[in-house]
C-alpha cells in the first residue's frame, strides 16, 4: 500500500479542489460582471456570496471542521 495515499478520497480530493475552485472563480467573475451590469439585485447578491463561499471552502476544506448557514457559524481547525 503506497503511504501517499490513506484513503479513496483523497485522491478524489485532488482533482475536484481544482474544478471547485474553477468554478467559484467563475461564479464571482460572474457576480462581479452582474454588479456592473445587471439590474437584478438579489441574482446578483446569490452570485458574489455563493461564488465567495464556494472559494472559501474550495481553498480551506482541509480545515472546516463545521459551518452553519442560518448563523454564519464557521470553525475551522489549525493545520
Amino acid at each position: 500500500m503506497d503511504k501517499g495515499h490513506t484513503s479513496g478520497d483523497g485522491h478524489v480530493l485532488n482533482w475536484i479542489v481544482p474544478i471547485v475552485t474553477i468554478a467559484a472563480i467563475g461564479l464571482l467573475g460572474a457576480g462581479v460582471y452582474a454588479v456592473f451590469f445587471s439590474r437584478n439585485g438579489p441574482g446578483t447578491v446569490a452570485l458574489l456570496t455563493i461564488g465567495l463561499l464556494a472559494l472559501f471552502v474550495a481553498l480551506y476544506h482541509d480545515r472546516i471542521r463545521s459551518m452553519e448557514f442560518g448563523g454564519a457559524k464557521i470553525q475551522l481547525a489549525l493545520k
